[in-house]
């Protein structure tokens, strides 16, 4: 009879919270296939979801008032489920909202802006997602596009307007010693590589841009899955789909002079096309496959966001889509891909990852990694069936010692151009350029970047066959007693009250923005003179996420799709 009253108010708060989120949907939807305005329509969905942000908030006060002991035991448990998802949904709302403020800044609502919009091919791999021929310059007015400038002759229309005589970063001397807009995207941290792009944009007489956004056609293809064919027969011939997109677009972008003069036109035709067909198709299925796209693409670094403004780009990095390079106090690996010269060979590439870290008796750390590529086009297949040339980096911890290095191929000396004395050396390179270390062995390149040790050397792979990368290294740190942040000794308290002495080892992968998933295995092996066992591991869930614990250590058999990361607390035996 007690909760009785915040049970009928509670009842009241949910069925009006239901109602907002129902007008906040439908404030975004197209009526009778009439195209909204989009301020309009963000603008709506922002005034019914503060609506339901107030009720749900007031769901879970009337909640918080409702004694759980006072109800029937067969309630109890979903009472506190539905508990947990007001919070988290109230929550949710509070942040989708502040994110739909984000956008009309994005969109020019109240300033017009102008991004530069780069198309990269994941089949060509590069640092940042693949090699992008082709660009568009975007502006917003009002809420709206005012204009796509797609040039016709992709990213190498900045060449003659190029007055900079920069050497490029060596391994691109293969194609060409200078320094060029198209090939800026050389680190694999976004930020970095997106402030080159616009300064070798601006260097080559382009216009300054408010920031940079990636697209790779994976992205295209995911839209075009929900928005339909695009019939654009009457200048191209064809209709395009998720099937034939990438052929047909790579057919276009290929063609010589002789056929036509902007053979780099056709992603900017399609892009104005799909953003004429999406008001058609707009109804409740296809912005819900719109929003689940655009999530999963984010989160696959599909789509990459670069801004001057601040306050976007502080919303980006909270929402982790800023492509960065990120820290870590424990054991971290990455493994960059660039395609030089090896045509559009990286799709048809299968890698595999194999990691192995082996705690020593005396806390010491070695890793062992395996890299497997192979090449599963066949020999003169259109695009594709061609050498993989690829420069190969590997980012681990900041300190780690190079012990064996075996598998790599490099091309003939001969085959790489010379740099004029006069170039000049960009300082954004000079840790990579200037202050490597070479290993005599294997002529691995080892330099510091971005917080971490780089291992970088040449992998090349033909049609059918298959290349094998072998490193072993030593990590910079041991198991230590003590632990190195507040986080840590937190987690200490709440799982070991009892004081026993815990020693964390934790793994941080990250997935090349751009590529496509592949196999992730990792292996940690405690010594058997090395008197440790896991006491506690981060996931929980072991069944869902492909990793188990025994007293010998972890194993991981997973998809690395995403940034994935892995942790455990050791005790002493």
């Amino acid at each position: 009879a007690s909760n009785a009253k915040y049970v009928l108010t509670a009842g009241q708060e949910a069925a009006l919270l239901g109602q907002n989120l129902s007008l906040a949907v439908n404030a975004i939807l197209v009526n009778d296939g009439q195209h909204k305005d989009i301020v309009k329509m963000l603008n709506g969905f922002s005034l019914y979801s503060n609506a339901a942000i107030a009720n749900a908030h007031n769901l879970n006060q009337e909640l918080k008032n409702i004694k759980v002991n006072d109800l029937p035991q067969e309630y109890r448990q979903q009472f506190i489920e539905m508990q947990e998802k007001a919070v988290f949904l109230e929550k949710s709302l509070a942040e989708f909202v502040n994110l739909i403020e984000k956008i009309k800044i994005l969109i020019g609502v109240d300033q017009d802006k102008r991004y530069l919009l780069i198309f990269q091919n994941n089949a060509e791999a590069r640092a940042t997602g693949g090699f992008f021929g082709s660009y568009a310059l975007v502006d917003f007015h009002k809420g709206k596009i005012k204009n796509i400038e797609t040039p016709g002759g992709g990213s190498y229309d900045t060449e003659a307007g190029l007055r900079e005589r920069i050497v490029a970063p060596s391994p691109l001397h293969l194609l060409n010693p200078l320094w060029h807009f198209w090939d800026a995207n050389w680190w694999p941290d976004w930020p970095t590589s997106a402030k080159k792009l616009m300064w070798f944009y601006e260097k080559s007489d382009g216009p300054t841009v408010d920031g940079v956004i990636s697209l790779t056609p994976t992205v295209i293809e995911e839209y075009l899955k929900i928005i339909g064919p695009i019939d654009m027969k009457e200048k191209y011939g064809e209709v395009i789909d998720e099937k034939n997109f990438w052929d047909v677009a790579q057919k276009f972008s290929e063609q010589k002079p002789d056929k036509t003069k902007e053979p780099k036109k056709i992603i900017g035709d399609l892009m104005n096309q799909m953003i004429a067909e999406l008001p058609k198709k707009f109804n409740r299925e296809s912005l819900f496959g719109l929003i689940n796209a655009t999530e999963k693409n984010l989160r696959e670094k599909q789509v990459l966001f670069y801004f001057k403004n601040q306050d976007l780009q502080t919303a980006i990095e909270n929402y982790g889509w800023d492509g960065k390079i990120k820290n870590t106090d424990w054991d971290y690996l990455s493994i960059i891909n660039s395609n030089i010269g090896g045509g559009k060979s990286d799709k048809k590439i299968i890698q595999k990852v194999h990691h192995q870290a082996e705690i020593m008796p005396d806390g010491s750390i070695i890793n062992k990694l395996e890299i497997s590529r192979s090449h599963m086009g066949q020999r003169n297949e259109l695009f594709s069936g061609v050498r993989n040339v690829d420069w190969m980096r590997i980012y681990v911890p900041a300190g780690s010692e190079l012990i064996e290095a075996r598998g790599f191929s490099a091309p003939n000396k001969t085959l790489f151009g010379q740099p004029e004395p006069t170039w000049k050396i960009d300082p954004d390179l000079a840790n990579e350029e200037l202050f490597a270390e070479i290993d005599i062995n294997t002529g691995t390149k080892i330099y510091k970047e971005a917080g971490k040790t780089v291992f970088a050397n040449w992998s090349m792979v033909d049609p059918g066959e298959t290349t094998n990368i072998y490193l072993k290294y030593k990590l910079p740190f041991k198991l230590i007693k003590e632990e190195p942040a507040t986080f840590w000794q937190k987690l200490v308290s709440i799982i070991n009250p009892d004081k026993k002495q815990l020693y964390p080892y934790a793994l941080l992968a990250q997935k090349q923005a751009g590529a496509l998933s592949n196999d992730f295995f990792s292996r940690l092996i405690i010594n058997e003179e090395a008197e440790f066992s896991p006491a506690w591991n981060y996931p929980k869930d072991l069944a869902k996420t492909n990793f188990s614990t025994d007293d010998s250590g972890w194993k991981i058999n997973d998809t690395l799709n995403v940034d994935k990361y892995w942790a455990v607390f050791l005790e002493e035996k």
